[in-house]
């Protein structure tokens, strides 16, 4: 009766494990982990969504398979690593440690969101996560990290966004790109100002502090070749009479 029990649990995570393993193409299908493997990680990345499963959930009614995101932080000799974020109304969270000295959290997707404002507390000490290029100003000089929630994360069709009055991220999915650089009047046109960063996602990200109540023109330089902002629905004439988006801040 034990052992039969054993292979029906065994057949119910294979079949999960087919049926949503795997990142699909835009927001269809999240990697499934199972949590009870974190405690082997090894490297820490920007957060990642994932369905996460509790297998010490198996055989009851509660739900064991959760969308979310999974943050991690890497220090080895850290005592003490937290997380706080709008998500906990900024009250520390203590993160897990795997063996292998990577700081672990689970955060579940939360429907009403777009987006989680954190920050990370190693030994006392507040800092934003390295790993993630996405940040805004928190009015008390210094920045705290950003990511979208699951749902908007997976879409390739992004444009920029504005954080606050006078921050704005402008976002690119390029995952085969090699370079690219955000052109504007805001850095008189030079591609070498304003490099953007890829994620582990393929989107290229950069912040910038724009003052509000104008408008400006931007296009990005992909490995060589001007595009202009696909799904900027605003679009306007460059200095040299070609096609460019256009930013219009409140």
């Amino acid at each position: 009766m034990i052992l039969t029990r054993k292979l029906f649990c065994i057949c119910i995570l294979i079949t999960i494990i087919f049926a949503f393993g795997g990142f699909a193409d835009s927001r269809e299908k999240l990697r499934v982990e199972n949590y009870e493997n974190l405690h082997h990680l090894r490297n820490s990345n920007s957060p990642r969504p994932l369905s996460m499963m509790n297998a010490r959930h198996l055989g009851t009614d509660t739900k064991f398979i959760h969308d979310g995101l999974l943050f991690t932080y890497q220090d080895r000799n850290a005592r003490n690593v937290q997380i706080a974020g709008d998500f906990s109304s900024w009250k520390p969270i203590s993160m897990t440690r795997s063996k292998h000295g990577i700081w672990y959290y689970f955060q579940k997707s939360d429907p009403n969101r777009e987006n989680y404002s954190y920050k990370y507390i190693v030994d006392g000490t507040w800092t934003m996560d390295p790993k993630n290029h996405s940040r805004s100003f928190d009015n008390v000089n210094s920045y705290f990290s950003i990511v979208q929630a699951v749902e908007q994360r997976f879409s390739k069709q992004i444009s920029y966004r504005i954080l606050n009055k006078d921050t704005v991220e402008f976002r690119l999915y390029r995952p085969n790109a090699r370079l690219i650089s955000l052109v504007g009047d805001f850095n008189n046109w030079n591609p070498e100002n304003d490099l953007m960063i890829k994620d582990d996602d393929g989107v290229w990200r950069l912040t910038k502090r724009l003052l509000s109540g104008k408008t400006y023109r931007y296009k990005f330089l992909i490995d060589g070749e001007w595009e202009i902002d696909l799904f900027n629905e605003n679009s306007g004439s460059d200095q040299l009479g070609e096609l460019c988006s256009l930013l219009v801040l409140p």
